[in-house]
């Protein structure tokens, strides 16, 4: 049977966590719950470029940014290399498990998951609803036993784990779609970032507050950052000037610009796969004594 409509519940929006989120990624969850490729497993196909043609404005980037941010609240996972998106919720929330039949589809759409991350973070959320409520009869079908025996992954717990238990990390208040016009636009200049590189703390991840905030403009790649960029080959230099004209064109904020900063190298690492040449800084660069010593 296929989908013909997404089950949203109203009182998500009672949910302090999703209320955290911003618009652009309140949005793309919304998307992607109601979108034709999404099974009875609670996974669709992930193809950013896809997804921002269905929105007047929005570009891939926009879609990823969102989805990051919808990762560090632990509300979907994203498998860039199987492309694939798991809403973690769906199958608590969509009645699948209610259903006298969906739960064969189910089955055959886990079957197909092609992510073993996203297959063990199923069989987990499926593992924690028959603990839950034993009494339902899909426990008895051979096939949903075959999911009950499976490796689970907790999602939300390894999100806590590494120290993202809220959505902060990459906010997008979709100010481009609300034709809203930044105030602080990418004045900042390449000499600032290089400038203050070593006044930066070398714990990339360090908690940099709960509020949101814009780009600082003294913002630079810590010395984690540098090391992360030169370990897979990347020009750091060059990465971190598109971030920063990235952030400050489309009036992002966030509580930790360091951790967005790793996922952009994360990112970067992924789309670009054979190793960069490093942009050499000019010679009399502070990046360069110490960057290429």
């Amino acid at each position: 049977m296929a989908r013909d409509r997404a089950n949203l519940r109203i009182d998500l929006w009672a949910d302090e966590d999703w209320r955290k989120l911003s618009m652009g990624a309140q949005h793309l969850y919304m998307l992607v719950l109601s979108h034709s490729t999404l099974n009875y497993a609670g996974v669709a196909d992930w193809r950013p470029g896809r997804l921002a043609a269905l929105t007047t404005g929005r570009t891939p980037d926009d879609i990823r940014w969102d989805a990051q941010e919808l990762s560090d609240a632990a509300f979907i996972y994203t498998d860039e290399m199987t492309e694939e998106v798991l809403v973690r919720s769906f199958l608590r929330h969509d009645g699948v498990i209610k259903h006298p039949r969906l739960h064969v589809s189910m089955a055959k759409d886990y079957a197909g998951i092609s992510s073993d991350a996203i297959r063990a973070y199923v069989a987990f959320e499926l593992q924690k609803l028959n603990a839950e409520s034993p009494e339902f009869a899909l426990w008895n079908d051979a096939r949903v036993q075959t999911i009950l025996k499976a490796t689970p992954r907790n999602l939300k717990e390894e999100v806590i784990a590494v120290g993202i238990d809220k959505p902060c990390a990459m906010a997008n208040p979709l100010a481009k779609d609300l034709n809203s016009d930044p105030k602080d636009t990418a004045t900042a200049t390449a000499t600032e970032a290089k400038a203050s590189l070593f006044a930066v703390p070398d714990d990339e991840d360090d908690e940099e507050g709960t509020r949101k905030t814009p780009l600082p403009k003294n913002w630079a790649p810590t010395a984690s950052h540098i090391a992360r960029a030169k370990e897979k080959g990347l020009d750091v230099i060059s990465l971190a000037e598109d971030f920063r004209l990235h952030a400050k064109a489309n009036g992002r904020v966030a509580a930790s610009w360091n951790a967005a900063f790793t996922t952009w190298l994360k990112k970067a690492n992924q789309f670009n796969p054979q190793p960069a040449t490093p942009t050499k800084p000019a010679a009399n660069s502070p990046w360069s004594k110490e960057f290429y010593k």
